[in-house]
C-alpha cells in the first residue's frame, strides 16, 4: 500500500456537526472579554460540534440558578453567525441588576449553563435592504453590531450608516472593531456621539445627547 494512502486513511476523522435549533441547549463558556469598565462579552460553545446559525438581531434566554432560585433572562446575540461554532452575548453591569451583576461576578471560562433560543423577529435576514441606518446607544448596540458584523463578514454591498451614542469615550463598546470596519470597506460609515467627557479624557468626535 502506498504510504501516502495510509496517512490519508488514518487522518480522516469525520465530524457529525449538528445545526442549532430553537430549544434548550447546554452551553460552556469559552471566553470572557472585558469590553469596557462595566461591559463584558461572554462567548459560548457546545460540548459537541453545533453550528450556531441564527438571524443577526435575534436573542437567547439564559437559564440560571441564583440564590437557589431559577432565573430566566434574555440577551441579544452580539456575535455574527458567520462565526458558526460559537455565539456571544455582551452584558453591561447594571446597578441592582440581578443577572447582569451575577454574570460579571461569577461566570468564568468552562462554566456551563442552559440556553434557550434563538428567537426574535428583529433581524436583517427576514427584512433585506440595500441601505441600513443603525442607531444605538450604550449596550443597545448588540443587535445592530451582530447585523453589521454579518454584512461585513459576508462581503455584502449593503450601504451601512452606523451611529452610536455613549455616555463618555470610555463607555464606547466595540470601538476598535467599528473603526476597523469603517477603515476597510467603503460601504460602512461610522459616527460616534459622546454625551460628555470626563476630566483627563479627550474626545474630538461628536458631542450631544
Amino acid at each position: 500500500m502506498n504510504p501516502m494512502e495510509v496517512v490519508q486513511e488514518n487522518s480522516v476523522n469525520p465530524v457529525n456537526t449538528q445545526t442549532w435549533a430553537n430549544g434548550r441547549h447546554m452551553m460552556r463558556c469559552v471566553k470572557v472579554i472585558q469590553e469596557t469598565h462595566d461591559v463584558k462579552t461572554f462567548c459560548f460553545m457546545s460540548q459537541t460540534p453545533i453550528m450556531f446559525f441564527f438571524k443577526p438581531g435575534q436573542f437567547v434566554t439564559l437559564e440560571l440558578t441564583i440564590g437557589g432560585e431559577q432565573v430566566m433572562r434574555s440577551y441579544t446575540i452580539s456575535s455574527s453567525p458567520s462565526v458558526p461554532y460559537s455565539f456571544s452575548i455582551t452584558v453591561k453591569r447594571v446597578k441592582n441588576g440581578l443577572v447582569s451583576n451575577w454574570l460579571h461576578d461569577n461566570m468564568r471560562v468552562d462554566d456551563e449553563l442552559a440556553v434557550h433560543g434563538p428567537v426574535g423577529n428583529f433581524n436583517c435576514i427576514d427584512f433585506s435592504t440595500e441601505r441600513a441606518l443603525f442607531l444605538s446607544g450604550g449596550v443597545g448596540i448588540t443587535p445592530v453590531m451582530s447585523m453589521a458584523r454579518w454584512w461585513y463578514d459576508t462581503n455584502s454591498n449593503v450601504d451601512m450608516k452606523f451611529v452610536h451614542s455613549a455616555q463618555t469615550p470610555k463607555d464606547i463598546i466595540f470601538l476598535k472593531e467599528l473603526e476597523l470596519m469603517s477603515s476597510r470597506i467603503d460601504n460602512f460609515e461610522l459616527s460616534i456621539v459622546c454625551e460628555r467627557y470626563d476630566i483627563g479624557e479627550s474626545w474630538h468626535g461628536y458631542r450631544g445627547t
